[in-house]
């Protein structure tokens, strides 16, 4: 993992490089200690809590097995470690690091669990949310669209399952939000996904003008929808790199017709990184003010 915080009650989560992990550290134990008379560099996983050791921080000593060098990153460490707490393997197992769980599952988290996290994010930053499902689609998803998505969101219990976290909320929640009609919505400036061209291409009622889909004439009762599958993850080097397929598809009468599937390949820890400094940032703000809010 590119990714790190320290031991409670800082907790802050932080993308990995030698400067801040220096400078939050401060090179002291029980970050810096020698094991077996070599120094490991310790710091605690994101996702679980769980601890972790640093490899490659100074060095370039690790190789894969084809012997290529590894880049800095982090792993779990299992063994007993002074000044952390005990490795919890039940955390681990649950750990959208250690061993991502696919969007399609249907286990859900123990009774009692709280979710309160979760939740307080949707509320809190649901344009955040928001902006990141815009992104990932390449549709300038309305806010009746939305509505729709997070009514089926909702009704399928998607809070509860234990593949939605934190870390990848936009994607399990577009993931979970069923089939959705995309008539008329706008597509993203500057069309990065290249939806338009497949659209003008391959659809047999639709079109796009003006960066809005609209039916071509005589097709009264054609639909233009939207969902997503084969969601899977993907050893690459030391990271985890996560990808779900997004289908648009139409139908009219019976008939149906697949206009595109674009393969979405995304890093769950950006999300939470953009929302941490959110966070910061109007933790800053009502500092200044909060006593005028």
């Amino acid at each position: 993992m590119q990714c790190y915080k320290l031991l409670p009650p800082v907790g802050v989560y932080k993308q990995l490089s030698v400067n801040s992990y220096e400078r939050d550290t401060k090179k002291e134990f029980p970050y810096y200690q020698t094991i077996n008379n070599v120094e490991r560099y310790l710091a605690c996983c994101p996702g679980c809590s769980n601890p972790i050791q640093i490899v490659n921080l100074y060095n370039n000593k690790r190789l894969e097995a084809d012997q290529r060098v590894q880049r800095m990153h982090a792993r779990h460490c299992t063994t007993p470690l002074k000044g952390f707490p005990a490795f919890d393997q039940t955390a681990y197992d649950e750990c959208p690091f250690s061993n991502p769980m696919s969007f399609s599952g249907q286990s859900k988290k123990s009774k009692g669990t709280d979710d309160s996290e979760l939740l307080s994010i949707l509320f809190e930053h649901t344009e955040t949310v928001l902006a990141f499902m815009r992104n990932v689609t390449g549709i300038k998803i309305s806010e009746n669209l939305f509505e729709r998505m997070l009514g089926k969101f909702i009704e399928s219990d998607g809070i509860h399952f234990r593949h939605v976290n934190k870390f990848n909320l936009p994607y399990s929640f577009l993931y979970m939000s069923g089939n959705q009609s995309v008539n008329f919505q706008y597509l993203n400036n500057g069309d990065p996904l290249g939806i338009e061209s497949e659209i003008n291409r391959k659809s047999k009622y639709f079109l796009v003008q003006k960066g809005q889909v609209k039916k071509k004439e005589h097709t009264s009762g054609a639909q233009i929808r939207m969902y997503f599958t084969d969601h899977k993850s993907v050893k690459r080097q030391d990271e985890v790199v996560q990808k779900m397929t997004m289908v648009l598809h139409e139908e009219l009468s019976g008939s149906e017709n697949t206009i595109t599937e674009k393969t979405i390949e995304f890093d769950s820890s950006y999300f939470f990184n953009t929302i941490s400094k959110n966070q910061r940032l109007r933790t800053s703000t009502k500092k200044f003010y909060g006593k005028n809010i």
